[in-house]
Parts: structure tokens; C-alpha cells; sequence
């Protein structure tokens, strides 16, 4: 049997300089734009495996946000692969049509930067 436990969230603010809110921002966009390449790659090829559109996306990927770490990068494309394969699973009859038309709000990030 598994042992039952609570979870409790302690919402904190961080004393972040702006230099150190620029970075943070400045990796979110990044990774905002590496996603929507994925989920652009995705809808061209009518494939989700992350092995497969590898070759097609790391360099411009890299290209268009050098400074953003590879595996930081590596895990932005696997999740934006996992949205369009949840959405043309929850989405029959719109398969491919998946946009990641969400934007982030830079405003309001849970740091409260």
C-alpha cells in the first residue's frame, strides 16, 4: 500500500537584481521560440518523435537561441512534441492543427519577478 502524505506550496518572492530579470526573461523567450520551431516542425512532418525531428530542428534550434543550454533546449522540444501528440490524441478530427498558440506572460510569472 502507498503511504499517504500531504504537499503543502510556501509561495516566496526571490530579491532578484535586473540583470538577473533580464536573464530569466531573456531564457523564457528563448525557450518560447524553440518550442513553437518544434511544434512548427511537428504540423510539417506529421511526426512526434523527438529522435526523428532531431535532425531537423537542433541546429536552427541553436542557431536561433545560442545561449540557451542544450538540455534546457533538448527538454523544451521533447514537451512541445508531447503537446502536439496529446492534442491530435484529445483532437480527432484537427489532427495537425495543434499551433502552441499560448503566449507567456511576462508580466506575471510565478517568480513575480
Amino acid at each position: 500500500m502507498e503511504a499517504a502524505f500531504h504537499v503543502r506550496t510556501i509561495k516566496t518572492t526571490l530579491p532578484l537584481t535586473e540583470e538577473q530579470k533580464t536573464f530569466v526573461l531573456d531564457t523564457i523567450n528563448h525557450a518560447a521560440q524553440v518550442f513553437a520551431l518544434f511544434v512548427k516542425l511537428a504540423n510539417e512532418h506529421h511526426a512526434t518523435s523527438y529522435t526523428h525531428l532531431h535532425k531537423f530542428g537542433y541546429v536552427p534550434a541553436k542557431t536561433l537561441s545560442p545561449n540557451l543550454p542544450t538540455a534546457l533546449l533538448q527538454s523544451t522540444a521533447q514537451q512541445a512534441l508531447a503537446c502536439v501528440k496529446s492534442w491530435n490524441s484529445n483532437h480527432i478530427t484537427q489532427q495537425w492543427k495543434y499551433r502552441g498558440t499560448k503566449k507567456a506572460q511576462h508580466n506575471y510569472i510565478w517568480l513575480r519577478l
